[in-house]
């Protein structure tokens, strides 16, 4: 996916989605937008790999994919409360 980052002035236009910072109004990305076809084709794939996923992959197999993804997010815990903070505006301490 295209990422554009920018430190200030206006949005790239209508087909980009803009991530701003709603404290100092700092764009902080763009991000290009998808219309309703792309999505649909994103949702279907999503539901086609889900159904999939069951049949082909053990509990405990799932289990260990969670469990990965939990440290991913432990690893990157400072780095995505900034990001939270950032995007939403909350504290960080709430982040």
């Amino acid at each position: 996916m295209a990422h554009s980052t920018q430190q200030q002035g206006t949005p790239l236009g209508s087909d980009w989605q803009v991530s701003q910072n709603p404290w100092t109004g700092e764009i902080l990305a763009q991000y290009p937008s998808h219309d309703d076809g792309a999505i649909a084709e994103a949702l279907e794939k999503a539901r086609l790999a889900q159904r999939h996923w069951p049949a082909h992959v053990t509990i405990y197999q799932r289990t260990d994919v969670i469990a990965q993804l939990a440290s991913v997010l432990r690893a990157n815990q400072t780095e995505l409360a900034t990001l939270i903070t950032q995007e939403m505006g909350k504290l960080y301490r709430e982040s």
